[in-house]
């Protein structure tokens, strides 16, 4: 009997990726996931979702069906994106329309000059976490579970670098004060 060859018309098996990309809860589900980790209207929620979707894309021959569902995989994505563009926001010193944001404590101009330009210094002298901890929170005023995913740490880490980056800012303008 002659060796039977399987027919070319079957079917791949369904790519689990592609399924669920397919599936419009998913993709609101990733969006939703964008706006809570970047709670900022300026920032473009949707071109997120989408760059983690092409990176997911590119690596679904990694995925493995064992180690967990496939949404839990592609939120993965989208938290690794969010990340990396907060920490390219936060990574230059804040300019100074940003700091001209702050509330001014001094009625003359100078005074209140005197005070970014101390501040300015202050922020600049700190360790690199620290000062993103700092200005993720002050300055841009996003809360700790926020902080904590942009730069990939817990909350109550992200929580102790303020408080610590806080402590070394007043200990620096009490050194300087004196």
């Amino acid at each position: 009997m002659p060796d039977v060859a399987t027919p070319a018309t079957t079917a791949p098996p369904v790519d689990p990726v592609w399924a669920a990309l397919a599936d419009p809860e998913v993709g609101a589900r990733l969006l939703a996931l964008a706006r809570s980790v970047l709670r900022r209207p300026e920032v473009d929620h949707e071109g997120l979702v989408q760059s983690a979707v092409e990176r997911a894309l590119a690596n679904s021959h990694k995925f493995d069906p064992e180690a967990g569902s496939v949404t839990a995989w592609l939120t993965g994505f989208v938290r690794n994106v969010a990340r990396e563009q907060l920490k390219r926001q936060s990574a230059a010193p804040k300019t100074d329309g940003e700091l001209d944001r702050l509330p001014a404590r001094q009625s003359d101009e100078t005074g209140a000059d005197d005070l970014r330009a101390a501040l300015r210094r202050h922020l600049a002298a700190l360790p690199e976490l620290l000062r993103m901890a700092v200005e993720l929170r002050h300055l841009e005023q996003l809360d700790y579970p926020a902080i904590a995913a942009a730069v990939g740490t817990t909350e109550a880490t992200a929580r102790q670098r303020v408080c610590r980056g806080l402590l070394l800012l007043r200990a620096l303008a009490t050194k300087e004060a004196s």
